[in-house]
């Protein structure tokens, strides 16, 4: 059920108005919600040279939801919490001033409001952050998630004190400070406005679907054939767009693919997301895409080159230092259970990680991706998850005893001889026999069966990749190739079109600081803003 907040009463309004009288500083006016959510709008008012007291624009509201408060711009009108996570938390809004006339007419356009907390309290968070809002900003795409607009949670009271104690007429009490010279005064109010402009929050405004993949497996809704087909093949489009536009997703599970009623489908949540390359300034000439596209079946070409990134980091004993990020993710809590028994979510995240990660490879391609929906295309025909491994020893087990004792010519991939060792262990030093997917799922066709194999290779040499996925004999069907073709011509051109905020390579650069990430997303903000408008 919804949470509707209530209409403020002609009396709450008429108190309003009296307290603007007695106070011109911020009005508050509080009212009951469902669920005892509460709204407290915010009036801000700013005092002009005459005396005047006038309504600060774009006023902030306070919105006391389940698992958190939003302040928001006054334009959005939430209506209940819908998840989250251990980064965020997302509600469902109207928005009052939207651009979608048939949503206008139903009340408002509705939308996802995510709000990242406290993203400045360590580098990793501040990173993740800026990668999460610059790649939702360099994709666009039906079947990923549009960041509309992000609004940030400013902090004005430290410079509201300053100005009230060093600003004042008087300044005789002090010789010394009404002695001081023009540059320091000035300098003052350059710290003065950089106090004004801090903020800890973010919150990232992007479309809204009605519900995900997870919770859909999870229900009693059937799942057809033609729903698995659908769901996957769109999974596959957004995907190939996203390694197009240079961007390793790197969490693909069924609660980061949104779905509608009429089964529409969307990729979100790029907090994990990595480049693949560093940034290069590069023009994107539409018409030489659309000469290299019109030859027969050129568009399985695109796709051709393995982009392989370094490893940074691990979760796997298999690697004997840990590096920064995976010391702070151990002091969050990553890969222990929650107290309500559900799975944190680098767990979850687990179920679907390619064996090349598990065994602490020090490079990777996108075929990490690849894997991850072979894993949700098996949670589908299964209805649970495919490779529900406790840890990362137990995850690498259930595979090897699903897929079989790797060849010798796959165990070369495995870098780590101690990884080796642990796999040649299992059962006792006997090899161990592959089990046919077909067996474990009896209902599903050769086709699928076949797609499944060709996802869940061991060696990511012999995976499948996105554009051999999407031209399987499965999708011949619904597979559009005149689409396929423009996506990837529309994708690169507003990619190249995109004023981009550079990501740097830190393999090759020392750590960047906090401040720095802060910057970088205050700029994001501007050009979103700018964008938006």
């Amino acid at each position: 059920m919804c949470i509707c907040p209530m209409s403020p009463s002609k009396a709450e309004r008429n108190e309003v108005k009296a307290a603007e009288k007695r106070d011109g500083n911020v009005v508050e006016l509080s009212s009951n919600t469902e669920k005892n959510a509460k709204i407290t709008t915010k009036t801000v008012l700013t005092e002009t040279r005459d005396g005047e007291k006038k309504r600060k624009k774009n006023a902030l509201v306070r919105w006391s939801l389940p698992h958190a408060e939003f302040y928001i711009s006054e334009r959005y009108f939430p209506k209940k919490s819908i998840g989250k996570g251990a980064y965020g938390c997302v509600c469902e809004a109207l928005d009052m001033d939207g651009d979608d006339d048939d949503s206008k007419r139903k009340g408002g356009q509705r939308v996802a409001i995510k709000k990242l907390t406290d993203i400045f309290q360590t580098r990793y968070e501040a990173k993740r952050t800026f990668l999460e809002i610059e790649f939702m900003r360099r994709t666009n795409h039906r079947n990923v998630v549009k960041l509309i607009k992000i609004e940030a949670e400013m902090t004005t009271m430290g410079r509201r004190r300053k100005i009230e104690t060093c600003d004042s007429d008087d300044l005789d009490c002090d010789d010394d400070l009404g002695a001081s010279s023009s540059s320091q005064r000035e300098e003052e109010k350059g710290k003065e406005e950089e106090e004004e402009e801090d903020f800890s929050d973010v919150y990232l405004i992007m479309e809204l679907m009605d519900t995900d993949l997870n919770q859909v497996i999870k229900s009693n809704q059937p799942l057809t054939r033609d729903h698995v087909i659908y769901f996957i093949y769109q999974t596959l489009l957004g995907l190939k767009h996203i390694h197009d536009c240079n961007i390793l997703h790197r969490d693909l599970k069924p609660s980061n693919l949104l779905v509608n009623a009429n089964c529409d489908l969307k990729i979100c949540d790029f907090g994990l997301s990595r480049q693949m390359t560093p940034d290069k300034d590069e023009e994107v000439n539409s018409t030489a895409f659309s000469d290299k596209l019109s030859n027969g079946n050129s568009d399985q070409t695109i796709d051709t080159k393995v982009h392989v990134i370094q490893r940074t980091s691990s979760f796997s004993s298999f690697v004997t230092v840990d590096s920064p990020a995976q010391e702070e993710a151990k002091l969050e809590g990553a890969g222990k259970e929650c107290a309500d028994g559900g799975m944190t979510e680098y767990v979850v995240t687990r179920w679907y990680r390619a064996p090349e990660l598990l065994v602490a490879n020090s490079t990777y391609s996108e075929k990490i991706d690849v894997w991850s929906v072979g894993c949700i295309l098996g949670e589908m025909l299964g209805r649970k998850p495919l490779f529900p491994g406790s840890d990362y020893i137990d995850q690498l087990t259930m595979i090897v005893n699903t897929l079989g004792t790797p060849c010798e010519k796959d165990m070369i991939e495995v870098e780590s001889l101690k990884a080796r060792k642990f796999i040649k262990s299992l059962n006792n030093g006997a090899p161990i026999p592959n089990i046919p997917f077909a067996t474990i799922f009896p209902q599903a066709d050769p086709l699928t069966i076949d797609l499944l194999q060709r996802m869940l290779e061991f060696n990511p040499k012999n995976r499948i990749n996105v554009t051999e996925a999407l031209h399987h004999p499965l999708f011949d069907g619904v597979r559009n190739v005149q689409q396929i073709r423009k996506d990837y011509c529309d994708g690169r051109q507003f990619l190249a079109n995109t004023v981009k905020v550079s990501i740097p390579n830190e393999e090759s650069n020392k750590p960047m600081d906090i401040e720095v990430y802060k910057q970088k997303i205050r700029q994001q903000i501007s050009l979103t803003e700018s964008t938006w408008k």
